[in-house]
């Protein structure tokens, strides 16, 4: 066959292109996502992919009522618990989306994606809170944006210390 523009030609380059393109993941991270997904309630499992599904279209909406169903029947589903709270956070839901982050930090407390969301949830309430004239409101979120950010960095940095005993501390972020 004729090669394409762009592509390449001939059967050398067809296996190279795809081994190129081909995602590289760990047998842990496969055996892991396997087991959180066959431990899982089948009818959850079903709404929970649906919903990830719909909000990786940008189907904000959509996903937070999927992503509701799936905990009607995992209540306590970390994952599906992050995606909702994402959903909530680009469907403009911030409160609630925090709410969520909440419950999260509540059912796993070393969770630093948990506190790092919290963080960027509280800096769009400032930012939301700044823009309706409200100073108080916003350097309140501001300041618990930088707690949850500082806790996410310093979970990171524990689980970090596991593999590399010599990693350094975090670093504080920058004052304005």
């Amino acid at each position: 066959p004729a090669a394409r523009p762009g592509r390449g030609g001939g059967a050398s380059s067809h296996s190279r292109r795809h081994t190129l393109h081909a995602p590289t993941v760990s047998a842990t991270a496969i055996l892991d996502y396997h087991s959180a997904m066959t431990d899982r309630n089948e009818t959850a499992q079903a709404h929970y992919l649906e919903a990830m599904r719909l909000y990786g279209e940008g189907d904000n909406s959509g996903a937070v009522a999927v992503f509701e169903a799936a905990l009607e029947h995992e209540p306590d589903w970390t994952e599906a618990l992050h995606g909702l709270a994402m959903a909530l956070m680009h469907s403009g839901e911030l409160d609630r989306a925090v709410e969520v982050g909440l419950r999260i930090v509540e059912l796993d407390p070393d969770d630093p994606f948990a506190h790092t969301s919290l963080s960027i949830f509280y800096q769009r309430r400032a930012a939301a809170a700044e823009q309706a004239g409200n100073a108080d409101e916003a350097r309140a979120n501001i300041a618990l944006a930088e707690e949850e950010g500082a806790q996410a960095r310093m979970l990171s940095w524990q689980e970090e210390l596991k593999t590399n005993p010599g990693a350094p501390p975090p670093m504080p972020p920058p004052t304005s």
